[in-house]
């Protein structure tokens, strides 16, 4: 393992323990999995429901959003006001390394937070997945994806107090994916996987129940490419906002 990597590694540890030093944070990270395990559990289709997929993929992404994308969000808006980015920058890290150590924990948390939600779905009477690795994928693609909306979030974010408003479009356009996916009409259910972060819920709705229940226009190929096709446009496109804009020290 080389220098930087070990480095990265030691930065992460860090971090982690700093993120369960937030009150806000910790809760979310023990309650959020638990709470929607327990309202699917409430809520819980017969076994053999084909809905199932739906429910999990759904789920997933309540999760991305109320543990990964808010929690990413406020950490890395916190540690630029804080002047910690600035600092971290004159060590021996590089600024992918120190952007890296800060998200790194973030998102193994949320793998985490995914396994419990997903077990506790299991005893609810979830089927097992049909296409496990369709699953993980959505899994790693949605905490990936989720983690670079946040930090482009934070880019245009100056106050952790403001964070509040300027993750409300992204929350908003995601749910509304949710939705219109569900759509009768298949023009709505392209908009729908459209949206940011319908992608990798598809992902994870169609590994579970083997196959997407969804229909896109004629043309088109299968819901699944199209999931991911969108999820690679989004890297993209907050790949770019990251790039141009992103400030190491407090926005004025």
């Amino acid at each position: 393992m080389s220098s930087t990597a070990l480095l990265v590694g030691r930065f992460s540890i860090v971090e982690l323990r700093l993120l369960f030093r937030r009150p806000l944070i910790a809760m979310t990270t023990i309650l959020v999995p638990l709470g929607l395990g327990f309202l699917t559990w409430l809520q819980a289709p017969a076994p053999t429901d084909p809905r199932w997929g739906a429910v999990l993929g759904e789920r997933f992404l309540m999760l991305l959003i109320l543990s990964v994308y808010l929690v990413s969000t406020i950490v890395v808006t916190a540690r630029r006001q804080a002047l910690v980015l600035k600092r971290l920058r004159t060590s021996e890290l590089t600024d992918t390394g120190v952007l890296a150590g800060i998200l790194a924990p973030i998102a193994l948390v949320a793998l985490g937070q995914a396994a419990v939600l997903f077990a506790i779905c299991l005893l609810a009477g979830a089927p097992l997945p049909a296409q496990p690795l369709t699953v993980i994928a959505g899994v790693v693609a949605g905490i990936g994806l989720t983690v670079l909306a946040g930090l482009a979030t934070a880019t245009l974010t100056r106050t952790v107090e403001l964070a509040q408003l300027t993750t409300g479009p992204l929350l908003i356009a995601a749910l509304a994916g949710m939705y219109l996916r569900l759509s009768s009409d298949p023009n709505l259910v392209l908009l729908g996987l459209a949206m940011p972060l319908t992608g990798p819920l598809e992902l994870v709705s169609a590994g579970w129940a083997g196959s997407s229940l969804l229909v896109v226009p004629e043309g088109l190929p299968d819901v699944e490419l199209v999931a991911v096709g969108g999820t690679a446009l989004w890297v993209a496109l907050f790949g770019v906002v990251i790039h141009k804009a992103f400030r190491w020290e407090p926005r004025s």
